[in-house]
C-alpha cells in the first residue's frame, strides 16, 4: 500500500492527548503501544483502511472525544525513521 505514491513501510495510531511529539511513537519504548497491529497495510487494500480510519474515527468521537482526536501516522520506505501524518485518506492506493 502506498501513501503519496511512497510505499507505506508500517502505520501508527496517536491520541493527541497522548504525546506533543508524534516521532516519540518510533521510540523502541513506545513503538508497540502505538504501531497498528497486524500489518494493515499488507493485509488490507486501501479501500479497507480508509473505511476503519472512519471507524475508529466515529467511535472517538462519540465516546466523548473531540474531531481529529485520533490522527493516524504512517512511515515509509523512503524516509525510513520519519513519520507523515496521513491527512488525506484518499491519497491511500493500491499499485
Amino acid at each position: 500500500m502506498y501513501y503519496r505514491k511512497a510505499k507505506i513501510r508500517s502505520f501508527y495510531l496517536m491520541d493527541m492527548d497522548n504525546l506533543d511529539n508524534a516521532q516519540e511513537m518510533l521510540n523502541p519504548e513506545n513503538k508497540d503501544y502505538y504501531k497498528v497491529p497486524d500489518s494493515p497495510q499488507y493485509h488490507m487494500s486501501a479501500s479497507q483502511v480508509r473505511d476503519m480510519m472512519n471507524v475508529v474515527s466515529s467511535v472517538a468521537e462519540r465516546i466523548g472525544g473531540y474531531p481529529d482526536r485520533i490522527t493516524w501516522w504512517v512511515e515509509v520506505e523512503e524516509l525510513k525513521g520519519q513519520l507523515i501524518e496521513v491527512t488525506d485518506y484518499n491519497e491511500l492506493e493500491n499499485y
